[in-house]
Parts: C-alpha cells; sequence; structure tokens
C-alpha cells in the first residue's frame, strides 16, 4: 500500500501515483475533498481540510473553486493539485 502514492516523489502528486503503478504496489491511499464547486481535490489535508501544507494554515479546501485551488497553489513539485476526474 503507498500511502499518499508512494514515497518516490511528492505526496499525492501525479508523479507519485504513476510511480506506484509502475511498482505495482497493490493500493494506493490519498485524501480527496470537495472544493467550494464541488470537484474532488486530491491533497493531503490536515484535518476538516485545511491547507496548512500549502502555506495557508487558516484556509480550508471547502472555500476555494477547482479554479483557485489550482490557479493558486501548487505540490512542492510544481505540480497543480490533481483531481479525481
Amino acid at each position: 500500500m503507498a500511502h499518499r502514492g508512494g514515497d518516490w516523489h511528492c505526496d499525492n502528486s501525479m508523479a507519485n501515483f504513476k510511480a506506484s503503478v509502475e511498482h505495482q504496489v497493490e493500493g494506493v491511499e490519498t485524501d480527496v475533498w470537495l472544493s467550494k464547486d464541488g470537484v474532488a481535490m486530491v491533497l493531503h489535508g490536515d484535518s476538516d481540510g485545511q491547507l496548512s501544507l500549502y502555506g495557508k494554515p487558516d484556509e480550508f479546501v471547502y472555500k476555494w473553486t477547482h479554479d483557485e485551488l489550482i490557479n493558486n497553489l501548487q505540490i512542492e513539485n510544481g505540480e497543480q493539485m490533481p483531481t479525481l476526474e
């Protein structure tokens, strides 16, 4: 089981999920939170979808739209936040 996609790349990044497939892991664990406009966003948030890992400790996923999240916050490797779409 690859926690947050595994240990090959940044947590919850597409690069990490792809590496998990390449390493033939049996499963991948991740966190999913709904944005303000109802899009299922893949990110590791603190309790209740806090955005503290993105430098926004007083903000929550459900207060931002999909576009606001992908245009203003990035994973450590520069990727945009993935969705379940």
